[in-house]
């Protein structure tokens, strides 16, 4: 027997490729390093859930995330219970969850194509992309929920193949947990609804069968949300209530933007999955190429505005992976990487034509999942449906971000992958080739961003080393988000980061900034493009007193009040006398004492306390006004500045110009 021969019956067998999907995660792991104690994106809020649970032993919702997150929580903390805190511990718990997604992922395709060699490409070329192998190294919701949305699916697959009970059990368990970390997840339970119902003959068990999914997930839902509201705890789930007020108030070119952004995401994801169906597409059949021609207008109206700015998102844009949140993002961060040109445009026309490639073949795709074809027909249908809502819904998102494209991509995937008739004529030897390079491509950016946020936080943690605390650092987003040391908008917001900063003397930043001078450099090797880069802590040229400084000052004003009023000290003395302490040590804890209790309950409101306050007033006045509110978005987006900056700059102007009616 050949060697030939021996590898073509060694790539059959069924543990081959499960296996090299292994293999590869784990040489990616051993690539990118998930090693470090620096939370990534928003999963700062997320950890802290984790942080007050497990370490303070108290349940916390931090006021950031707006889905559920509750099943999430509790994962996390099963790890933090047995490893103690740490955000790499976090992460590798997203990381796990990673790894058996796409091997349950890798069964799913196989059993819709047929061929294991062209499932396992399809499935590294999707679980190693940009956007899903960045936040497979981060504690984020997008990871936890699509592959308990891949658990579902294949539980529901293979329910609706044999109707064994467990598979229905674990189809509602796993269907259960993704809506206690995201509402979307209430799409889950109706996708069993078609296949069971579907042009069969009802009855009262098969409804029961289609319907109890859903229930049990809706009252789960619904206990969540009232247990928060009973108990009283803080957060910022998002409710019904401002899904209704955005359809009844849309910011039409917003819509259009992030439909275009939908639509541009997943064409690029799914690249490796249109070309499998070119052969298909622009075949023999004029009315396949017909369709194709009608879905490539439709796709280009829907994606012109985005053309023109894709890749723009939160995880992947021109500049590489992200984001990466600092005082000078667009002055040294946004324009350093950037993609030429020529980049970009082939990457929004690849993305155009895969997109529309894709749609044409998923509604026309006759490969089947069941060999009942009611059963086939009801699950396709359910599918498209999901498909629909969910991306209604996405686009209705004020808080959109690109990330989002990863459940549409993976529904698309799924009713796309060709059959193995299909793929007959493909050349497996150039496909194996390009996914590779997407895949180096994807790996090797996720690498430069781990790199640059474990730099990033070496410096930070070299200034605390120093004595430099969080009070006098803007460390960037994810840095001021998790020790929270100012306001989230401060007084002075047109020299400071939005983000939670009391005093920025010392910065991190990727260059020079005005009124700073280099305390100290930090290069790190960057691999796309392949350079030297820089992370740098800038120093400011006057810096602030510190709260340690202006505290010591207070408390020796205060010691000289009690030495210059006789009765004060007197009565000072007499407790010095009782506490058989010195007079001087008896007068410097009286003077802590009124500074930590008197003075904070009586002392009068100053100037700029009352301006921030009439200031603030506007503020809400502005958040509860729909007209103002919508008006201050528009401008947002036209001086491309955060809202509530906006919403900021609008009521200080309304505050300074009381007697005008604010436009």
């Amino acid at each position: 027997m050949s060697n030939t021969q021996k590898k073509i019956k060694l790539s059959e067998k069924n543990w081959f490729f499960p296996t090299l999907l292994g293999l590869l995660w784990l040489l990616v792991i051993l690539i990118i390093n998930p090693i470090g104690e620096f939370p990534i994106n928003d999963d700062w809020s997320y950890s802290k859930n984790v942080f007050e649970l497990c370490v303070k032993h108290k349940f916390y919702v931090d006021e950031w995330p707006a889905m559920t997150l509750i099943s999430q929580t509790l994962y996390g903390s099963a790890f933090v219970k047995v490893f103690g805190f740490s955000f790499t511990v976090l992460r590798t718990s997203t990381l796990l969850l990673a790894f058996f997604s796409t091997q349950v992922l890798y069964r799913i395709l196989k059993k819709k194509c047929g061929e294991p060699l062209y499932a396992f490409l399809l499935t590294a070329a999707f679980c190693f992309s940009q956007i899903f192998c960045t936040l497979s190294f981060t504690f984020m919701t997008d990871i936890f929920f699509l592959s308990f949305v891949i658990f579902s699916l294949h539980q529901l697959i293979l329910y609706l193949d044999n109707k064994k009970t467990k598979h229905y059990i674990l189809f509602i368990f796993f269907s259960f947990i993704a809506v206690l970390n995201r509402q979307h997840g209430l799409l889950l339970p109706l996708l069993i609804i078609l296949p069971l119902l579907w042009k069969n003959k009802l009855s009262l068990k098969k409804i029961a069968l289609a319907a109890l999914p859903f229930i049990v997930c809706f009252l789960a839902h619904y206990t969540y949300g009232f247990l928060l509201r009973k108990f009283q705890i803080p957060n910022g789930i998002q409710g019904m209530d401002r899904l209704v007020d955005t359809i009844k108030n849309p910011d039409y070119t917003l819509l259009y933007l992030r439909a275009g952004d939908l639509f541009t995401g997943t064409g690029w994801i799914l690249i490796p999955c249109s070309l499998l169906l070119l052969r298909r597409t622009f075949g023999a059949h004029t009315k396949n190429i017909l369709l194709f021609l009608i879905a490539a207008v439709v796709c280009l109206c829907i994606c012109w505005s985005d053309l023109k700015i894709y890749p723009w998102g939160n995880v992947w844009s021109a500049y590489g992976i992200g984001p990466k949140i600092l005082k000078d993002y667009w002055a040294n961060i946004f324009p350093r990487f950037n993609f030429p040109d020529w980049i970009k445009w082939t990457i929004r026309i690849s993305s155009l034509i895969s997109i529309a490639i894709i749609i044409t073949n998923s509604f026309k795709n006759k490969s089947k999942f069941f060999e009942d074809p009611n059963i086939n027909r009801g699950f396709f249908l359910s599918a498209h449906l999901f498909l629909l809502v969910y991306l209604f819904f996405s686009m209705l998102n004020p808080a959109y971000l690109d990330r989002y494209i990863l459940p549409p991509a993976l529904f698309f995937l799924i009713v796309s992958t060709p059959s193995s008739e299909m793929l007959k004529g493909s050349s497996r030897f150039t496909f194996t080739f390009f996914v590779a390079g997407l895949c180096i491509l994807g790996v090797l950016q996720v690498k430069d961003f781990m790199n640059w946020n474990r730099i990033r936080w070496q410096a930070l943690a070299d200034l605390n080393k120093k004595g430099v605390n969080e009070h006098f650092i803007d460390g960037g987003f994810e840095y001021n988000a998790w020790y929270k040391p100012g306001d989230r908008l401060a007084n002075e917001f047109e020299e400071k980061s939005w983000y939670w900063v009391d005093k920025d003397d010392y910065i991190i930043a990727n260059g020079n900034h005005a009124g700073y001078f280099v305390n100290a450099i930090y290069p790190y090797r960057h691999y796309i493009p392949f350079t030297t880069d820089t992370i740098f802590i800038l120093e400011r040229e006057n810096k602030s007193t510190s709260p340690k400084e202006i505290q010591k000052k207070k408390i020796l004003d205060i010691e000289k009040q009690i030495r210059s009023d006789k009765n004060w000290l007197s009565g000072v003395e007499k407790q010095a006398k009782e506490n058989k302490i010195s007079l001087d040590s008896m007068i410097q804890i009286s003077a802590i004492w009124m500074l930590n209790n008197v003075a904070a309950t009586n002392k009068p409101i100053t100037e700029k306390e009352l301006k921030e306050k009439k200031i603030r007033e506007c503020e809400d006045q502005i958040r509860n006004n729909k007209i103002w509110l919508k008006a201050n978005e528009k401008q947002a987006k036209e001086n491309n500045i955060p809202l509530d900056s906006m919403i900021r700059i609008n009521a200080t102007l309304m505050f300074e110009d009381a007697d005008k009616t604010p436009k």
